[in-house]
This record gives structure tokens, C-alpha cells and sequence, in this order.
């Protein structure tokens, strides 16, 4: 893969992360297949609590970027949040709160930082030689 960019806005609401998902599915066709399901699934999950927890009320949006490169794959939200401590996550229940356990057992590296207009969580997937087996991958992963 040589380094690749994709970048778009969704407006806060209910079908953000579904426009989110199709957005990256439309505008990509340098995701390996086994890389995608696991992109689409914590992009879903932060543009999710970018608009419950992020102040992106309406008429905001939240910013989506993608970065491929040979090594990697990151992901950035930026919503207009003030950001929060990351902490370790714990597993949600039936009510919701699965979002960042999510993220920080599928993905290699995930973090917080400020960024204009408010906060950017952001998340990074390691390119393998091997091909990922299909399914979540539920890993040993470092936060950053």
C-alpha cells in the first residue's frame, strides 16, 4: 500500500456513524478486506460517542480522517469536545458502553489529543504480512 488519505465530514446525529462507515466503503479501495470490517467497526464506535459525548450537536460535525500507509492504518474523530483522560476501558452492558473497550481490544495503539475545534480520539491498526483471520480480534493492546 503506499500512503493514502481520506477525509470527510458527518453531521451529529443518529446516522452519523452509518454515513461515517459508508463514506469510508465508498471513498477507499486501498483497505485490505480483512483491515476494513475492523476500521469500519471503531470508526462506527467513536464517531458514536463523538456525537453522545461530544458536544457535536447539531449544526456540527465531526471530522473523519483516514491515513493508510505501508506500516499502518490511522484513524482520527475530531468532535468539539473539551477531550477527557483516557483511561482502560471497561465492558459496556445491554444499555451501551461498549465504544472505547472496543477500541482499545481491537486496536494496536489509541489515544486522545486536543485538536481544533475540541478533542481528537484517535486509533492506529498495524499492517501484518499475514492476513488477519476473519472475525474481531480481541488482542493484547497498548494505549498511547
Amino acid at each position: 500500500m503506499t500512503a493514502t488519505s481520506l477525509a470527510f465530514e458527518v453531521q451529529a446525529g443518529p446516522a452519523a456513524g452509518p454515513e461515517a462507515r459508508r463514506a469510508i466503503s465508498a471513498g477507499n479501495g486501498w483497505l485490505a478486506d480483512d483491515m476494513r470490517g475492523e476500521v469500519l467497526l471503531l470508526v462506527t464506535e467513536l464517531v458514536t460517542n463523538a456525537v453522545r459525548h461530544g458536544h457535536a450537536g447539531s449544526p456540527r460535525a465531526v471530522q473523519v480522517t483516514v491515513h493508510g500507509s505501508p506500516e499502518r492504518v490511522r484513524v482520527e474523530v475530531i468532535d468539539a469536545g473539551a477531550g477527557f483522560d483516557p483511561v482502560r476501558p471497561r465492558p459496556g452492558d445491554e444499555d451501551g458502553g461498549w465504544g472505547l473497550y472496543l477500541v482499545e481490544r481491537v486496536a494496536d495503539r489509541w489515544g486522545v489529543t486536543p485538536a481544533a475545534p475540541g478533542c481528537c480520539v484517535w486509533f492506529e491498526l498495524e499492517l501484518q504480512a499475514q492476513p488477519r483471520p476473519a472475525g474481531l480480534q480481541l488482542r493484547q493492546r497498548r494505549h498511547g
